[in-house]
């Protein structure tokens, strides 16, 4: 087992490949065993906040990044776990107060603003999640997940043209974002446009590269599914 104090980013990815075959029991020893070495480490409270995530025990999760914030009030994944944790627990008006303490302490953190925004999303508050993209946007202007969530927050709003009009040329530039190539699909579908839609999931199928992206295009392929597939 590594040492946690000499390789701190090696155990972390080691936590992550652990967690992406299944093996929460393993994953949960080892931060356990590194956490008794570097009980101070903000890094490896927020691995074990992973791990319970994992296993669907999110307040066990929420503490951990908790334990990480004590050391460390500005680390900025913590600040950014707790929200998404808060958020998935449909726990939202602590989640938005998170989010807006963590920007607080962290203004230029883009992925904050991101999370905030999809909260916003979330509640059909769509122009203040369009705010909130403009913030990330301002801070990093390549983040691109910030320009995915502004799109689907223009398709809620039924602006299909902007959002067509903002991500078809990051697409150009980026061919091989997931993201930004699934978002093109969705544009799409709202459009109407199925057969177009059906070309880019196809398309995402075939660079896809793990089951949450094959599941992502298969989604996508069944909503637009009453067009014949084309040759990839």
């Amino acid at each position: 087992m590594l040492a946690p104090s000499a390789h701190l980013p090696t155990l972390c990815f080691r936590i992550h490949i652990l967690l992406r075959l299944w093996r929460t029991d393993q994953a949960l020893y080892e931060v356990r065993h590194a956490l008794g070495k570097s009980p101070g480490d903000p890094d490896l409270h927020l691995a074990m906040a992973w791990v319970y995530h994992a296993r669907a025990e999110y307040e066990r999760a929420l503490d951990c990044c908790g334990e990480a914030l004590k050391i460390s009030p500005w680390h900025g994944q913590a600040l950014r776990w707790r929200v998404r944790l808060l958020h998935q627990m449909r726990r939202y008006p602590e989640a938005k107060t998170a989010a807006r303490d963590g920007l607080k302490v962290a203004p230029r953190e883009p992925s904050l603003h991101v999370i905030l925004g999809r909260l916003y999303d979330d509640r059909l508050e769509f122009e203040k999640a369009l705010d909130s993209f403009a913030d990330a946007l301002k801070v990093s202007p390549g983040h691109i997940d910030a320009y995915a969530a502004k799109s689907a927050s223009l398709r809620a709003l039924r602006r299909y043209g902007e959002a067509r009009h903002l991500i078809e040329p990051l697409v150009k530039k980026n061919p091989h974002e997931f993201g930004l190539r699934a978002e093109l699909g969705w544009i799409c579908h709202d459009e109407r446009v199925l057969q177009e839609g059906r070309n880019v999931f196809t398309r995402l199928l075939a660079m896809s590269q793990t089951p949450e992206e094959q599941a992502m295009a298969y989604h996508g392929l069944g909503w637009t599914g009453r067009c014949q597939p084309v040759e990839a």
